[in-house]
């Protein structure tokens, strides 16, 4: 039992770790994936408060990351990771299910993954972290309990000081498309040989109380001021 336990707590160690250290690379990132969490659920009192939350989420996950290697206090850390895993895996769950989120930054920009890609990537973590829960009386702390809390005294300084740098500043890494020394107009031309998304425009209109629906192509013969606009859609036929 002792080397599933150690592969599993170097895997979800590492894991949190490189997840928290991308995240704060750019903290406000994250703030403005919550901003649309609280967006779809009518949350907007909580806006103020997003940037703040990022920070404290960003630094608890990378906490946890060395927590979880050092094995040190892991009976009360252990339901804390249960919990903010269960968070991470219900958001992405929703993300999936309702399709209003169509990424849910879990790596930020620099590794995209979609909300299907997350989920399961948050069910696999959730299974380690309930092998790890189940048997959390026979994990050993590595150091003494002074060496372990100056690590994590260490890593609490160090993960809010490089969220305040690259608020400060710019991210350190920066993935985003419009970073510094790109030419934004080169960037925005469609690449030599690329084919254009091709979409099909859908017109809703009412008539006698009917919603009837066409392509612009296929307008109705009788069409007439009877016809009154409701809405269209475009729907993406080759991406």
């Amino acid at each position: 039992m002792k080397i599933p336990l150690t592969i599993s707590r170097i895997l979800i160690g590492v894991l949190f770790i490189f997840s928290g250290l991308i995240k704060a690379n750019d903290p406000l990132g994250l703030s403005y994936k919550m901003q649309e969490f609280f967006e779809v659920w009518g949350w907007h009192g909580w806006d103020a408060y997003a940037l703040a939350l990022s920070m404290i989420l960003i630094a608890f996950e990378i906490i946890a990351g060395v927590v979880v290697l050092l094995g040190w206090q892991f009976k009360i850390f252990s339901w804390l990771l249960l919990l903010l895993t269960i968070c991470f895996t219900f958001l992405t769950g929703y993300a999936v299910l309702s399709g209003k989120i169509k990424e849910c930054g879990c790596f930020g920009d620099c590794i995209k993954l979609t909300a299907k890609d997350s989920f399961i990537k948050d069910l696999v973590l959730t299974g380690l972290i309930l092998f790890l829960f189940v048997f959390k009386n026979r994990v050993r702390p590595i150091f003494n309990p002074i060496v372990n809390i100056a690590i994590l005294l260490f890593t609490a300084i160090f993960s809010f000081s490089i969220q305040s740098y690259v608020l400060k500043h710019l991210p350190i890494i920066d993935c985003l498309p419009y970073k510094v020394g790109n030419n934004i107009q080169q960037k925005m031309q469609m690449p030599a040989g690329a084919i254009p998304d091709s979409t099909v425009i859908t017109f809703v209109y009412n008539r006698s109380g009917k919603e009837v629906e066409f392509t612009a192509d296929k307008f109705p013969a009788d069409f007439d001021s009877t016809y009154t606009f409701v809405r269209r859609y475009d729907k993406l036929i080759r991406k």
